[in-house]
């Protein structure tokens, strides 16, 4: 794990093909298959290498993204079937919205990785005032299209 960690954690993109070139040659005799998969996926694996080193972090970051699953799985393994997907989607969205609640942990460094997040994507430099409420427009005109979400 130390290995991979060198790769995915690297300042650039060159240096983590380094890295995962080292990688190969310690691992690759016992996980040929693995280190197969990530160098046919590389260009794909390695995209977000254009982002900010802030914005990284938050994406190789696995918790939030386990937490989410965890919550999903919690929604939906008691549950036989969905009439179709709008049932799904508005079951996963109050179970987010009531799942954010308990999550009280902030991420770290959110300040900075929200501003990074504004200047990548916005294209400005954007206050986490604007950054929320350009989310919460995308998040009501989405929630529109499925009739029996009614936002406050």
């Amino acid at each position: 794990m130390k290995d991979l960690k060198l790769v995915y954690q690297a300042s650039t993109k060159d240096l983590a093909e380094d890295e995962l070139l080292k990688l190969e040659d310690k691992w690759g005799k016992k996980y040929p298959i693995v280190l197969q998969s990530w160098n046919n996926k590389w260009e794909n694996l390695s995209v977000y290498f254009k982002y900010p080193q802030e914005i990284r972090k938050v994406i190789y970051t696995t918790n939030i993204i386990e937490s989410v699953h965890r919550q999903f799985r919690k929604l939906t393994k008691t549950k036989g079937a969905f009439p179709n997907d709008n049932s799904l989607l508005k079951l996963l969205f109050m179970g987010i919205k009531n799942a954010q609640k308990k999550w009280t942990m902030p991420v770290w460094n959110w300040s900075l990785t929200l501003s990074q997040l504004a200047i990548f994507f916005l294209k400005e430099s954007a206050s986490t005032r604007k950054v929320d409420w350009i989310m919460n427009l995308r998040f009501k005109l989405w929630c529109d299209k499925i009739p029996s979400i009614r936002i406050v």
